[in-house]
This record gives structure tokens, C-alpha cells and sequence, in this order.
């Protein structure tokens, strides 16, 4: 037998592939082919050919995941035939992320995708949905309609607007109530006392800030996936956050010290409806 090493690997892994548990005919042809591995198309038509739904998706998205779109297609991710990850995937789900994701990627002269390379490293607090090695939950992998593939827009913007649309995708696990409730306790743990802080800077009487503005979405030193820096146009202003037993403090660009406590609230000021100017030195 040739192919031995494939039959045992079928075999002996999790996740088999359906084609390749019964006639190998179905992929590859016997004699000859214009293809690698002797495949009978492309890797990308092969696998539309059974999976239509992954082919309709990608095909109509306005952003492509560009995994799918050079010569390899689908196996930049996926095993052809045997694999010990759900789906098949070639790697757990953040590895195969990270294959291509551990450094910046060039998309043009106008855009780069961020590297995602704390996703890898062990001390960093990770996004719940990316703990449980869930991508899925933001991004559609195969392509979709939302620049960053996410499954849902999500506003750039530093200042934001309250709505529920801009906010969709945040409430498809957080409580809506920790965004709109003046006053909160079990809803969010950044609160001067009962008062909700998030409330005050998202959706209270000033100019409403972006998650963005604080968060970081993949990876964080903090549990609360608060960020180093946040970007106000051309400057990173540090934050600066330095947490306590029962709250904590920050010191950003954008406004004075502040210090918030959940038992011994300490009156915090209304924050300045226009930032304070960054210190040149700041960049």
C-alpha cells in the first residue's frame, strides 16, 4: 500500500474527513491531473463542490478572508483528511489564527492588519470568546459584509454615539444594562460606588466613547482587557491604569487622574466633553 501513512492518519485521528474514510476517487484523480496532490480541482472549487454554503459566503463577501483567496484556499487552515481539531482545523483554533495573525499583514499601501501575537502568550488575559478559542463568535472566517470580518459592524470611531446597533455586537455577550444604567452593581465592576462608570463614559450626557477607547479586543495584562494605549487621531496616549482591591485609578491623556472605588465611592467629576490636549512628548 502507498499511502499508508494517510490511511493511519484517518484512523488514528478525532476528525476524519467523510471523502477521505471511503473512496479517495471523490478528491483525487488516479492517473493524472493538472492539480497538486493529484487533486481533481483547484483546493477552493473541491471543497465548495460539497461545502456550497462556505462557497456562497465567500464568494459573495465584499471583505474576503484572504486565507481563502491565494493558491491554497481552504488548507491554509484545514487538514484534507484526518485531524484532531474540531473542523479539522490544521492547529487548535487560536494556533491557526496565529499561523497567519503573529505579525502585521500588509493589505495595501493604505491598510494593515494589526498583529494578534499576544493571543499566544500565556500571561496575557485573553477576550472571553478567544479563551474558549471561539474567533467564530467575532469574525467571519470565510468572508463577510463588515470591515475585520466582524459578524457584526462595529463603529472605528473614538467618539461614539450610544445605540444599539453600534453596540450590537459587544451585547451579544455583555449585559446591555452596563451600558445603560445611570446607577449599577452586579452589572459591571467600573463603578464609583453604585455609579456606573461605563454608563458615564458611553452613553451619559458628554460625548460618548468608543469600547474601543479603553478595551483591548484580543489580549490584555489586565483582566478587565483594559489597554496600554488607546489611538486619538495621531497620538497613543498611554492610560495608564493602575487597578485596586476595589477599583482602581487611570491617567490618560484625555482627562486628569481619576480614582474610582466600588465600596468608598469617591465622587468622581464629570468627565470634559472635549479631551484635554496630549503633552508633546506623547507620541
Amino acid at each position: 500500500m502507498c499511502h499508508a501513512e494517510v490511511g493511519k492518519q484517518v484512523a488514528g485521528k478525532a476528525h476524519a474527513h467523510k471523502p477521505a474514510e471511503g473512496d479517495c476517487l471523490q478528491c483525487h484523480a488516479p492517473h493524472a491531473s493538472d492539480h497538486a496532490s493529484a487533486l481533481r480541482l483547484s483546493p477552493a472549487e473541491l471543497c465548495v463542490s460539497c461545502h456550497q454554503e462556505v462557497g456562497k459566503q465567500a464568494a459573495s463577501a465584499s471583505h474576503p478572508h484572504g486565507a481563502l483567496t491565494d493558491a491554497r484556499s481552504c488548507l491554509n487552515c484545514h487538514t484534507a483528511h484526518a485531524s484532531d481539531h474540531a473542523k479539522q482545523l490544521s492547529r487548535d483554533t487560536i494556533g491557526s489564527c496565529l499561523a497567519c495573525h503573529n505579525k502585521p499583514i500588509v493589505v495595501d499601501k493604505a491598510r494593515r492588519v494589526a498583529s494578534v501575537a499576544d493571543l499566544g502568550n500565556a500571561s496575557m488575559h485573553k477576550h472571553g470568546p478567544i479563551e474558549k478559542g471561539e474567533c467564530g463568535a467575532s469574525h467571519a472566517v470565510h468572508g463577510g459584509a463588515n470591515a475585520q470580518l466582524l459578524v457584526t459592524p462595529y463603529p472605528a470611531a473614538f467618539y461614539q454615539k450610544f445605540t444599539d446597533e453600534a453596540y450590537a455586537l459587544c451585547f451579544k455577550c455583555h449585559d446591555r444594562g452596563l451600558a445603560v444604567q445611570a446607577t449599577a452593581e452586579k452589572e459591571t465592576r467600573f463603578r464609583d460606588g453604585t455609579r456606573n462608570l461605563h454608563y458615564v463614559h458611553v452613553t451619559g450626557p458628554t460625548q460618548g466613547r468608543s469600547c474601543r477607547a479603553c478595551h483591548s479586543v484580543h489580549a490584555s495584562r489586565f483582566e478587565a482587557q483594559i489597554a496600554d494605549t488607546v489611538a486619538y487621531g495621531q497620538w497613543k496616549l498611554p492610560i495608564n491604569f493602575t487597578p485596586t482591591m476595589t477599583g482602581g485609578s487611570c491617567s490618560p491623556g484625555c482627562h486628569k487622574v481619576q480614582t474610582y472605588d466600588r465600596v468608598t465611592p469617591i465622587g468622581m467629576p464629570p468627565l470634559p466633553t472635549t479631551p484635554e490636549k496630549p503633552k508633546a512628548s506623547v507620541r
